[in-house]
Formats: structure tokens, C-alpha cells, sequence
């Protein structure tokens, strides 16, 4: 995704108590944009609770 020279921002807030994540799981949104900030792709993180698929 990232290379030598790239410029990157990583932004993440939530604000969840962790034993709900584990039980409920979470999604995140991840954001990639181009050097003058514009959207590039858009795609989806998953964290599943214990382990399930």
C-alpha cells in the first residue's frame, strides 16, 4: 500500500469498551488518498469476536 518516500496519515477514533469489541466485533473504514488528498480507494477492516469467521 505504502512505499519509501509516501507521505501517510493514519486517523482512527472510537470510543467503545474493548469487552463490547470482543464480543460484537467492529468494522473500520479505511480511507487511501492520492497526494493532493483526494479519495482513492475505500475499503473495509473486520475484526470478528473470537476468532470467528
Amino acid at each position: 500500500m505504502c512505499e519509501p518516500g509516501d507521505i501517510l496519515i493514519i486517523w482512527a477514533n472510537e470510543e467503545i469498551e474493548r469487552s463490547e469489541v470482543l464480543r460484537q466485533g467492529h468494522q473500520a473504514r479505511v480511507l487511501v488518498a492520492d497526494e493532493n488528498n483526494r479519495p482513492k480507494e475505500v475499503f473495509y477492516q473486520t475484526l470478528t469476536p473470537n476468532g470467528e469467521h
